[in-house]
């Protein structure tokens, strides 16, 4: 959320986070400079101590009242995938509208998924009709390497699939979860958490692309010359 002055109470925004918070974020976006971190490593170390009770807290509640684990059975594929696949160009004015997102760059709707975990590397969403890797590139690329790892994909049949490309915008939407609260956090990861930041297909310009940012929920875009993770899609 964009901030407003008075600042609010983080709880009355997120009730799973304590009063704790509400010191850090008073500090980071104080009117007078001199009421602010006075440099980057007092702000690290400020965000490591809340980290550090964050993973203790979601241990506390995952050791007292373990979720479930995701439901992976075989169910049928449910209507055709009306996700748009073919890569387009869409400048920076018309971005917000064509992509349907909000002040912050995140999507005001997102594509429900059903997904399947076919092995170690493949994930089937059985809604969309879309494989993806499970993983992605091990560290972050620029475009044109991340099109020659996916060409490379397909040269070698990749788990048994030769039509590996780089997926759209609206394709990658489906893979942002809405925020939670503690809810899923006992549950493991249907994806790689490593890739937080995918290349799309999209291109903003003659010389940048969009990319979506999976833990923090927004499309921006990157320089050709940039760097971001890719992930492999291929029709099912």
């Amino acid at each position: 959320r964009l901030p407003h002055f008075p600042l609010n109470p983080i709880e009355t925004l997120r009730p799973e986070l304590d009063g704790t918070w509400n010191t850090f974020f008073r500090t980071s976006l104080a009117h007078h400079p001199r009421e602010r971190f006075q440099t980057a490593a007092d702000m690290t170390e400020a965000i490591l101590e809340l980290q550090q009770e964050w993973e203790r807290q979601k241990e506390r509640i995952c050791r007292l009242e373990p979720e479930p684990r995701p439901d992976f059975g075989v169910t049928e594929p449910t209507e055709a995938s009306t996700l748009r696949s073919r890569p387009r160009k869409i400048g920076f004015s018309e971005a917000r509208t064509d992509l349907g997102l909000d002040d912050l760059w995140r999507p005001l709707k997102r594509a429900a998924a059903d997904w399947k975990v076919l092995d170690e590397t493949l994930v089937l969403d059985r809604r969309n009709r879309r494989v993806w890797e499970r993983s992605g590139s091990a560290y972050p690329e620029n475009v044109r390497q991340a099109l020659a790892r996916i060409e490379g994909m397909n040269r070698c049949r990749y788990g048994g699939i030769d039509s590996w490309r780089l997926p759209t915008v609206d394709e990658l939407i489906t893979l942002v979860e809405p925020p939670s609260g503690f809810e899923h956090f006992c549950a493991p990861p249907i994806f790689d958490p490593l890739q937080k930041r995918l290349w799309s297909s999209d291109r903003k310009s003659a010389t940048a692309f969009w990319f979506v940012s999976l833990d923090m929920g927004f499309i921006g875009w990157l320089d050709n010359t940039g760097y971001a993770y890719s992930r492999g899609v291929a029709a099912a």
